[in-house]
């Protein structure tokens, strides 16, 4: 399956042959991000709204809508099978969410507009795992972020690299323009 977001508009389709499998309309502004969990039968969506929307693919109902950014939502990552989440805004904030009960458990501020964002797994990254992950496990309400590295970029072209767990910026790179995707 595959997801596209045209406006406020989100579309399943089979990527095997095109044909639309269900679409979402519960967003009130153009969605900017859309992916799907490793299960393959939930999707996320978020935008200009300032919201994010956890679809079931079987049955097309939203069990799950998280607020809490007050600017536009750019872009989002699921961690490991999406127990938690974490968002990025315009309001200057990378945001970690636990899905199952429709809460943010940290806001971490990063005083510019964001734009994009990516989890890393420290255990890939060689060296630089050795000055990452100031806790040894997963913090209380949190799973799959242990040893994990979000890169967030924005729009006045930081890129800032955070310790997940210790939600904590280990470094920053000054860009000349802004950070619009990251992978």
């Amino acid at each position: 399956l595959g997801l596209v977001s045209c406006g406020s508009l989100v579309q399943v389709f089979s990527t095997q042959n095109g044909e639309v499998r269900r679409e979402f309309t519960q967003h009130v502004a153009d969605v900017y991000s859309a992916s799907l969990f490793p299960s393959g039968i939930v999707a996320l969506t978020a935008g200009a709204d300032m919201q994010i929307h956890i679809w079931s693919l079987t049955d097309g109902k939203c069990p799950v809508s998280l607020r809490g950014h007050t600017k536009a939502i750019h872009d989002t990552a699921v961690i490991e099978k999406g127990k938690n989440i974490v968002s990025v805004s315009k309001d200057g904030t990378a945001r970690l969410w636990k899905v199952s009960e429709s809460r943010c458990l940290a806001a971490i501020e990063l005083g510019e507009g964001l734009n994009s964002c990516c989890i890393l797994d420290a255990n890939n990254l060689g060296e630089l795992r050795n000055v990452l992950c100031a806790s040894a496990g997963d913090c209380p309400g949190e799973e799959g972020t242990a040893g994990k590295l979000l890169v967030v970029g924005g729009e006045e072209g930081g890129l800032f690299f955070i310790d997940l767990p210790a939600k904590s910026v280990i470094h920053k790179y000054k860009c000349d323009s802004a950070v619009n995707s990251l992978v």
